[in-house]
């Protein structure tokens, strides 16, 4: 039918290319859903390099660089409640965009998380990222958040 009544002329589809269009729509859609997961992976793993680099941002914007506590709205005068033996100790809340002093709830979209070279794995929605400054160095890194 198709090469009949692309030649102008009438009639029906064969058995043969009845089954070669049916294939090619097959894999037309097979190679549809694959690109569309290969998105998917990619813009997750995009947005977890996002809320890194917004997590270093806002961590060295509250510290003066590394010098004071990293924990949004800490004053670091006197006993600073997030110090510890390593350093300043916060953690990303992307909801909110700040750093918090008690780990929020998990936010990462992908199981393969990274920062510098550095890779760490988790369930989607059970990480998220720690901040520590000490003495100028800025350290970041995922982990477990509230469950």
């Amino acid at each position: 039918m198709v090469k009949k009544k692309l030649n102008g002329q009438e009639g029906s589809v064969n058995l043969l290319e009845f089954g070669l269009i049916t294939a090619i729509v097959l894999m037309a859609a097979v190679y549809f859903f694959l690109g569309g997961s290969w998105m998917k992976i990619r813009m997750n793993h995009g947005n977890d390099s996002l809320a890194v680099n917004t997590a270093d941002s806002v961590a060295r914007i509250n510290s003066n660089n590394g010098l004071n506590c990293v924990v949004d709205g800490c004053g670091s005068s006197g006993h600073c409640p997030h110090w510890s033996s390593i350093g300043y100790i916060g953690y990303f809340d992307n909801v909110a965009n700040k750093i918090v002093g008690e780990k929020p709830k998990g936010y990462n979209e992908y199981s393969t998380m990274e920062i510098d070279r550095n890779q760490f794995h988790g369930d989607p929605g059970t990480m998220v990222i720690k901040v520590i400054a000490k003495e100028g160095e800025m350290v970041l890194s995922w982990e477990l958040g509230r469950q």
